[in-house]
């Protein structure tokens, strides 16, 4: 892992680095090993694999979209009442525009003209809507001692705020640990096998070759027999041969069974997320 703090040209063009910042490489202890539960940030245990190569516990992922599905299930309850809500709402001041219409006809009747009764009649029921919200407008405006609140804006409707932005949300349980965010269910989870090295337990090796695993090496896992190859084993052996090296299971299409192990930046330039970043001021005082 490199952690030489002087960048190169590439470098600096890739993250745009300006003399406003303070910068730093970040070290191998600031990164998440490969094996590692997204999660829980502890050896995966029973560890599973998403399409887009991020490593799980089983139990950790599957609690993770358990309390997804529990706050969809919520959101859907609170956006149905919203719209009751709304519905009825719109029902009642309904009623209360045809209440005042009727109340204006009456007085028209008693004391107007065919023609102003003409005009009374024509759209009556809008100008009684609006002056029903110019009226709950003034009633909100008397309560409320900030004159810049966003909910004394002519157009604006709390209820209706809340339906458009549950509307907005996507009700569908997502991996969160991937960039970017993505749909995930149960049936994309695929168990892989970590293989330990003998002589050193936490080290991860490939199955094949037995070569030791970071972050800074190309692997893939394999959907058929959840076993996990280095790349140069995937390339010499398992397409070659269209088959596992480990366990000789037939292959048919080795790009559709294989999935690249998502792992956090290398140090090298453009290797993903290798810089940590802190904005200063125009002084460089704070």
């Amino acid at each position: 892992m490199a952690t030489n703090p002087v960048y190169s040209y590439h470098e600096k063009q890739h993250f745009d680095l300006g003399s406003s910042s303070r910068k730093r490489k970040i070290g191998i202890e600031s990164l998440r090993r490969f094996d590692q539960c997204a999660l829980c940030l502890s050896r995966a245990r029973d560890a599973v694999i998403t399409l887009s190569g991020v490593i799980f516990c089983r139990e950790c992922i599957y609690a993770d979209l358990l309390s997804q599905k529990q706050e969809i299930k919520k959101a859907k309850n609170v956006l149905k009442q919203l719209k009751d809500n709304e519905e009825s709402e719109r029902t009642r001041k309904l009623e209360e525009a045809r209440r005042r219409v009727l109340e204006n006809f009456d007085r028209v009747q008693q004391v107007g003209t065919s023609a102003k009764k003409a005009e009374a009649t024509k759209n009556a029921e809008e100008t009684a809507l609006e002056e029903l919200a110019k009226e709950q407008y003034e009633a909100k405006k008397s309560k409320l001692p900030s004159f810049w609140l966003s909910s004394l804006q002519p157009d604006s409707s709390p209820i209706a705020d809340k339906i458009r932005t549950l509307e907005n949300t996507k009700m569908v349980t997502m991996c969160r640990q991937a960039n970017p965010p993505h749909p995930m269910s149960l049936k994309d989870l695929h168990g892989v096998i970590l293989k330990s090295n003998k002589g050193d337990a936490e080290s991860i090796v490939c199955a094949s070759c037995n070569k030791t695993l970071n972050n800074s090496t190309p692997m893939f896992a394999s959907k058929g027999c959840s076993n996990i190859l280095c790349k140069y084993c995937i390339d010499t052996l398992y397409k070659a041969l269209k088959q596992c090296p480990v366990c000789d299971n037939p292959v048919k299409d080795a790009n559709e069974d294989l999935i690249k192990v998502s792992v956090e930046g290398t140090g090298f330039a453009a290797g993903g997320g290798v810089m940590l970043k802190r904005r200063t001021g125009a002084l460089g005082l704070n």
